[in-house]
């Protein structure tokens, strides 16, 4: 009778110990997938940076023309990952209600500066940068710079004058021909105060017989979409790439 209580005790000991084992196997099975998946996820991921670097590569420094880019493809790593560009698209000046200005304000010392060199972009024929202060404009300066996109790519540099507006708020006129060049505007506020400015793009259409200036979008900056695939996962990116920046200033310490 004995012997047959310890049997049956025994028997359902090693049931539970074989449960507990096949449990804690699936655990370990379901976590292994879990952290394979994580990875798989990471290196799509690095698949879409991969990409992102591409599509900077291109434009900024190959300086592709823009519409070829979205297609760009290609394999990274063993096994492979596989990076795609998605989309770019061009970051404009969009406010048509407020006739495509950009404004911007800069601090004693800062500048501004905008790159106008994405290639297949459709730039205004004329950019017009407009400071709002009651200043010296010689306080203000703005300088164009055009590199040549054929031959030697020679810098050329300009200081634009300022001109009165006939809303008596002074101007510079930065005429552009992008069918050669790619251009560079820097703007440096050498004043002792804040001052606003706004940057908006000019070009010409016919009325009738006569041309006729009117306000338009500009070219910014662009956004970049891409995408990364391993193992079945896939991972998407999108960055937002301006084309201006502001810099510089004069610190407290200098200032005294």
């Amino acid at each position: 009778m004995k012997k047959g209580i310890s049997l049956i005790l025994v028997i359902l000991i090693l049931a539970s110990l074989m449960g507990a084992s096949f449990a804690v196997s699936e655990i370990i099975f379901r976590r292994q997938k879990i952290v394979k998946g994580d990875e798989s996820s990471e290196i799509a991921y690095y698949a879409a940076e991969t990409a992102v670097e591409l599509g900077l590569y291109h434009l900024n420094k190959l300086r592709t023309d823009y519409r070829d880019v979205f297609d760009i493809r290609g394999e990274i790593g063993e096994p492979p990952a596989i990076y795609k560009i998605d989309e770019v698209r061009l970051k404009e000046t969009e406010d048509k209600e407020n006739q495509y200005k950009f404004p911007f304000s800069l601090e004693p010392g800062q500048s501004f500066q905008i790159d106008l060199d994405i290639e297949g972009a459709n730039y205004p024929q004329e950019i017009r940068i407009y400071f709002l202060s009651d200043s010296d404009p010689e306080k203000h300066s703005v300088i164009l710079y055009s590199e040549m996109k054929r031959g030697a790519r020679e810098i050329l540099q300009e200081d634009c004058k300022w001109e009165r507006s006939a809303s008596s708020s002074s101007y510079v006129r930065c005429f552009l021909s992008f069918e050669y060049y790619y251009f560079k505007i820097k703007v440096s506020n050498l004043s002792e105060k804040e001052t606003s400015y706004y940057l908006q793009g000019w070009s010409s259409r016919m009325n009738g017989q006569r041309p006729l200036s009117i306000p338009i979008s500009t070219p910014i900056g662009f956004i970049l979409r891409t995408s990364g695939q391993f193992h079945g996962f896939t991972r998407q990116n999108e960055i937002t790439y301006d084309k201006w920046q502001i810099y510089g200033g004069f610190t407290e310490e200098a200032s005294n």
